[in-house]
């Protein structure tokens, strides 16, 4: 079983660092917030993206974590950042270009 948590994007990079990402391979960062008010910054390499509505501000993306660190830079050891050792981490979500928000989900095998 698999269970998907979902992190609010408080700031993003903008849309030709997306682009970027996709078409080149740049690592990009979000700033998530978790629902206990926990904030990180996620390394994030896109593989796609897909527009969401006819506004051209609307995103689905997906692609891959490769870095978690805390708010002010420091390394974080969350199950997350353990799971990083072991290789990527799938993510994927909806963003908006103009409001900078959004959310980022990540899958977590259930025991």
């Amino acid at each position: 079983m698999v269970t998907e948590n979902r992190w609010n994007v408080v700031k993003q990079p903008g849309k030709f660092d997306v682009m970027a990402s996709l078409f080149g391979g740049k690592k990009i960062e979000f700033t998530v917030r978790d629902e206990s008010g926990q904030e990180e910054v996620w390394r994030v390499v896109l593989r796609s993206v897909e527009a969401e509505d006819g506004s051209l501000q609307s995103w689905n993306v997906s692609g891959y974590l490769v870095l978690v660190r805390g708010e002010h830079g420091e390394q974080v050891r969350s199950e997350i950042q353990l799971r990083l050792l072991q290789g990527r981490i799938p993510v994927k979500g909806y963003i908006h270009s103009k409001t900078s928000r959004g959310n980022l989900i990540i899958s977590t095998p259930s025991n």
